[in-house]
């Protein structure tokens, strides 16, 4: 009896120690898992804003260059600003929030028809922009605005829309 109340003894010691080691690794593995988690966040943080720097470039480079090619003679930009930031009109909510271009201008009050000549212009920028472009633009008939943004979520989403109804396409002509 003694001796099995022995052997029984050393067996719970030796998993007394296994679980202490088990105990152990959870623990390293815990604090390893949320230092991972906390340097992922701002790894995120920094991505973001990388994403923000080389967004807001590239869309300013871009609409600047179509307005070189398609704002009309007879208008004149004043201002141009780009700011990371939110706006619901174009899709672009707070806590998402996305590189905005402004163009602010004025048409000449000698310009001919100068509603038709702002409407060829936003086509202009549309071609010149693709898919992804959002715009808020405004006309009074002299003073204009145009608030845009190349990232919009809304037309994020409507592209892989299209992009799976693409593929199902594909597949169905495949299979016809």
């Amino acid at each position: 009896m003694a001796y099995a109340t022995m052997t029984e003894r050393a067996e719970l010691e030796t998993r007394r120690a296994s679980y202490k080691r088990l105990e152990m690794r959870v623990k390293d593995l815990d604090r390893a898992t949320e230092s991972l988690l906390a340097e992922n966040e701002e790894l995120g943080r920094r991505a973001r804003e990388l994403q923000a720097v080389a967004g807001t470039g590239e869309q300013l480079a871009r609409t600047l260059q179509s307005l070189d090619q398609r704002l009309p003679a007879e208008f004149r930009v004043e201002k141009v600003e780009s700011h990371v930031g939110s706006d619901a009109e174009l899709g672009v909510e707070s806590d998402y929030e996305r590189p905005l271009l402004r163009i602010e201008g004025r048409a000449r009050d000698s310009a001919a028809s100068p509603t038709a000549l702002f409407q060829r212009m936003l086509v202009g920028l549309e071609e010149d922009l693709g898919d992804t472009l959002v715009m808020k633009p405004t006309f009074d008939g002299k003073r204009l605005t145009i608030d845009l943004t190349l990232y919009s979520p809304l037309r994020e989403g409507a592209l892989a829309g299209d992009a799976a109804d693409d593929d199902a396409d594909a597949e169905d002509s495949a299979g016809a």
